[in-house]
């Protein structure tokens, strides 16, 4: 069998755009690093409402927005590891931002239009901190690393089969974590530095936080205390294999079928 000899190499230079080195400014911050598109779909072909996510930053009411103005809010350097915890562990450490695993501060976000691209982005200054920081800036610094970043929120999901789009509403936004490589968007590069850095989208929806595991009880009163949480849990709408049980009534610890009239306890439900 003759060798078949062949080299892959990273593309320094894509779409007519550049894989460069970013510099940070006299206070180490790295300006203007994109994080979410605003009304157009990834390339995984998940869109998520500009309306919930731009809500869930700008509230004054959201812990997202709590955290960024009293200067707490940072990203860890890749997802929250969730596949061996039980429902009410999972959604509390999506939930959760684990100091140990800090990646990035951020100073401030805000969006604005990428004129030549004709899209609307979240930018962010940040700066790398904590553990995992020389991570972050070791890819931002090296001109043959990628950088990108990926947004970590509780959503409710709506596949449009016409489209084949998922369509997401930020329920709660708990961070930009980075670190992160896969799809996303395509402007998700240091290649549109100044344009776009985007984000790799992994959610958890409160449709189908019963399929974390299927034989796991929820005490969902328990998983926080902060009253957003509450909020969004008290007005669920429960799905198991795309078909609505109900609704959950956080008083009662209740699934309520508006059908049926009928309250069962989540663990009925499962089995």
């Amino acid at each position: 069998m003759d060798n078949t000899y062949f080299v892959v190499e990273t593309a320094l230079v894509d779409d007519n755009r550049k894989l460069k080195s970013i510099s940070p400014d006299k206070d180490g911050f790295f300006n203007g690093i994109p994080l979410a598109g605003l009304g157009i779909p990834t390339q995984n072909k998940t869109q998520y409402s500009s309306e919930s996510l731009i809500n869930s930053i700008t509230n004054n009411d959201s812990v997202f927005n709590k955290r960024l103005k009293s200067g707490d809010l940072f990203g860890e350097y890749g997802h929250p590891y969730v596949s061996n915890l039980n429902d009410q562990q999972a959604l509390k450490r999506i939930l959760t931002l684990e100091p140990l695993r800090k990646s990035v501060f951020f100073k401030k976000i805000y969006s604005k239009r990428m004129d030549d691209l004709g899209i609307d982005f979240i930018f962010g200054d940040i700066k790398p901190a904590g553990p995992f920081g020389k991570y972050a800036e070791e890819a931002l610094l090296d001109p043959n690393m990628n950088f990108s970043t990926s947004l970590r929120a509780i959503t409710n999901n709506r596949y449009d089969r016409n489209t084949g789009i998922s369509h997401r509403t930020v329920l709660s936004l708990a961070t930009f974590d980075v670190g992160v490589p896969g799809g996303g968007f395509k402007e998700s590069s240091k290649r549109y530095t100044h344009l776009a850095n985007e984000d790799l989208c992994e959610m958890l929806s409160a449709d189908n936080l019963l399929s974390l595991k299927r034989n796991s009880s929820i005490a969902f009163e328990s998983l926080l205390t902060d009253t957003e949480l509450n909020s969004i849990l008290k007005q669920s709408k429960i799905s198991i294999k795309g078909k609505v049980c109900g609704y959950f009534l956080k008083d009662e610890n209740l699934i309520y079928d508006e059908k049926t009239g009928e309250k069962r306890s989540i663990l009925s439900v499962l089995l």
